[in-house]
């Protein structure tokens, strides 16, 4: 019986009990979305990318987390041997 409060439990893989509203259990990805990279706004200097693929049955969503702060990079020409 589920806590008060709960989600419905149905049985998941190997007949362990999952949790409706259980944050690690993520919906089926609609088809729309999945091999499309998404991107999120920039927050607190932070972006993060993330990816949903699908392997037969298994779905696997990955997301990547990086610092957004303008880096600053030499010219290109200033490596080049001046002229005479």
């Amino acid at each position: 019986m589920p806590a008060p409060g709960r989600g419905a439990v149905s049985a998941g893989p190997g007949g362990t009990p999952l949790i409706a509203d259980d944050p690690s259990v993520l919906q089926t990805p609609s088809h729309a979305v999945l091999y499309h990279l998404c991107t999120s706004s920039i927050r607190d200097k932070m972006i993060a990318v993330g990816a949903s693929t699908r392997y037969r049955q298994k779905y696997l969503t990955t997301v990547y987390y990086k610092p957004a702060e303008p880096t600053t990079r030499e010219p290109e020409d200033a490596e080049a041997p001046k002229e005479e």
